[in-house]
């Protein structure tokens, strides 16, 4: 995956001005500064770094808006072959330039593996994928675009919307609700029970704990991210709900 610097200066964002050099210089790879090479697309945010990416001759240039002074006193050493652009922060220029080399939808199986396992009363959207050995339980309904890893189990009648990405080893509880464009990451757990339990205090009971069945659901709104290791419970009468566009890091 490439990117050219005439790429991104058709974008027209806000958040990336062109200064300099040549529009036909293609990024192969980002790589931080120190390490980046003549293929490669970087971005700065120090003068140290600066200097690195010109001492390299990094394709691409994404210099921090901090730095202009000290990027227009450079002129004259800058390579003639790089591209240099100015963002006013260097996260948000991660969040535009970075998609161009994410190669994470290309892991995922076209259509449906061999080895799948699904329910003939599940309902499967257009261009959806499901990985090997997935399990697809009765009355699911799967949206348009999903994609699904590897050993993935979604429990009967769960609904999922539409462009969501389910990585490897995760289980969807019945009665599941995600909603659109949802990613959720590895070893996840969605829509087990709850931890509820009540002492039984009755003589010659041995206060011994009884479990209070979780009867209601999961309910994920869109847009939502959830990281690797983290359990979302059902709720004990009616719904567990995260809503639209939360973010939940790993475990």
């Amino acid at each position: 995956m490439t990117v050219s610097a005439i790429t991104l200066k058709d974008l027209n964002s806000p958040f990336l001005d062109y200064i300099q050099g040549s529009l036909s210089a293609i990024g192969s790879r980002p790589l931080p500064p120190e390490v980046a090479k003549t293929d490669c697309l970087t971005f700065v945010s120090s003068e140290n770094q600066l200097l690195a990416a010109i001492e390299n001759k990094a394709a691409i240039v994404i210099v921090d808006s901090s730095l202009k002074d000290f990027l227009h006193k450079s002129k004259e050493n800058l390579p003639p072959n790089s591209a240099f652009f100015l963002t006013p922060t260097v996260a948000i220029a991660f969040s535009i330039i970075l998609p161009f080399f994410d190669k994470k939808k290309t892991k995922f199986s076209k259509g449906i593996h061999p080895t799948a396992i699904i329910s003939s009363t599940a309902e499967i959207g257009k261009d959806a994928c499901i990985g090997p050995y997935s399990i697809i339980g009765d009355f699911v309904v799967i949206g348009a675009r999903v994609l699904i890893g590897p050993h993935v189990i979604i429990e009967r009648a769960t609904k999922i919307g539409d462009n969501c990405i389910f990585h490897a080893n995760i289980l969807i509880g019945a009665d599941s609700q995600i909603g659109d464009q949802c990613e959720i990451h590895p070893f996840t757990c969605i829509g087990s029970d709850g931890f509820g339990f009540v002492k039984n205090h009755e003589k010659g009971s041995e206060n011994k704990h009884i479990k209070i069945p979780q009867v209601g659901r999961v309910v994920i709104e869109a847009e939502v991210e959830i990281g690797s290791h983290c359990a979302i419970d059902r709720a004990t009468l009616h719904e567990t709900r995260i809503k639209k566009g939360a973010k939940l890091d790993n475990h």
